[in-house]
């Protein structure tokens, strides 16, 4: 009888939300740490903010890949919205536990809100500003609370590939091509930009991914990072907006443009071939290394939330040490890290056979 041999499992989509949260992180510790920002830091830093991009894009391309091989829609549907709503909650209470217990005068970013008035319980809880800078983890609930209709159109409708093009032309026309009238609803689908991450331009995002992942995000690498790429290099020269090349400025993902959209998708497709080649590398040092970037990818959500975490506690118990965090922060990823250590030990196992 034939051995069929396993298939080499990939791991591409984990080292990208791998790269994504150290990415973060980085990018909080620079900007919350009140250090000089130098050219070259600023240069350093620049890399690294497509990680919050890829951070919601490779959301909606897991939903695609965990979800879609149901059979039972209702039991799919019923994981997404639960999954969703854990996100939204978690999101809400760490919002209204630090209104309550936090010197919001010791860190000069909310001034933005306590100027103007609203700064708010009320208005915390009608996105109109925010307690903590968590609304990524909003964001991504919202989207995952809505998955299950793109779940649906996948296992119900002949050609969902072209349904969903067509949905993401649609989102993209309504977000890019109209001027909207200022109601409850454009507020809250937009957030005024008092919310980082405002559910209708990066529904967007979520959504691409979702397509790209449905398209087979790996197979189409070569056309995926030829049709991102070109966009972004035309681009690029054309407005010459930026002092170095191929690296937007982050003011064009705050509020999201069309632009930084194909550049992070750009940078997504770059990251597959950059892994995939790591991978075949033979060393034992590499492979650690792409366990541990691995191990994080999997863990993003509670990285996130713990880094912020660490970060409003050095604030909190030892101000004006913003620098703290660079200890802080690092010694709870140590921490995190040995108390996952057997988990951990999965990940090395897998690379090595892999």
């Amino acid at each position: 009888m034939m051995t069929v041999p396993a298939k080499k499992r990939n791991f591409y989509l984990s080292y990208i939300k791998g790269f994504a949260i150290l990415g973060i992180i980085i990018v909080h510790l620079i900007e919350w740490s009140n250090i000089t920002i130098t050219p070259n830091l600023f240069r350093f830093r620049e890399i690294f903010y497509p990680s919050v991009f890829l951070f919601l894009a490779t959301s909606g391309a897991v939903t695609y890949l965990a979800y879609s091989h149901y059979d039972d829609l209702w039991l799919a549907s019923r994981r997404l919205v639960i999954r969703g709503a854990q996100l939204i909650g978690v999101y809400f209470l760490y919002s209204f536990i630090k209104f309550f217990i936090f010197n919001f005068s010791r860190e000069p970013f909310y001034d933005q809100f306590i100027a103007n008035g609203k700064f708010t319980i009320a208005n915390i809880f009608t996105l109109q500003s925010f307690s903590a800078p968590l609304s990524i983890i909003l964001t991504i609930g919202l989207c995952l609370i809505i998955s299950p209709a793109l779940i649906w159109i996948v296992k119900r409708v002949k050609q969902p590939q072209n349904t969903i093009l067509c949905l993401i032309v649609l989102l993209a026309g309504y977000n890019y091509a109209f001027d909207h009238s200022t109601n409850w609803f454009t507020n809250f689908i937009f957030a005024k930009n008092n919310i980082m991450f405002p559910v209708a331009l990066w529904g967007l995002v979520f959504l691409v991914g979702f397509y790209l992942a449905l398209l087979g995000l790996e197979k189409i690498k070569g056309r995926g990072l030829l049709f991102f790429g070109i966009i972004t290099i035309v681009c690029t020269w054309a407005f010459k907006t930026t002092n170095f090349a191929l690296i937007p400025h982050h003011d064009y993902m705050y509020p999201l443009t069309l632009y930084f959209i194909t550049f992070g998708f750009a940078h997504l497709y770059l990251l597959i071939y950059l892994f995939t080649g790591l991978e075949k590398i033979k060393s034992k040092t590499l492979n650690k290394i792409l366990a541990l970037i691995r191990f994080f990818g999997d863990n993003t959500f509670s990285l996130y939330i713990y880094q912020w975490l660490a970060i409003d506690l050095t604030m909190w118990l030892w101000f004006p040490k913003a620098g703290l965090i660079w200890v802080t922060v690092p010694a709870f990823i140590l921490l995190y890290i040995v108390a996952r250590r057997h988990h951990l030990q999965k990940y090395l196992a897998e690379q090595a056979q892999a």
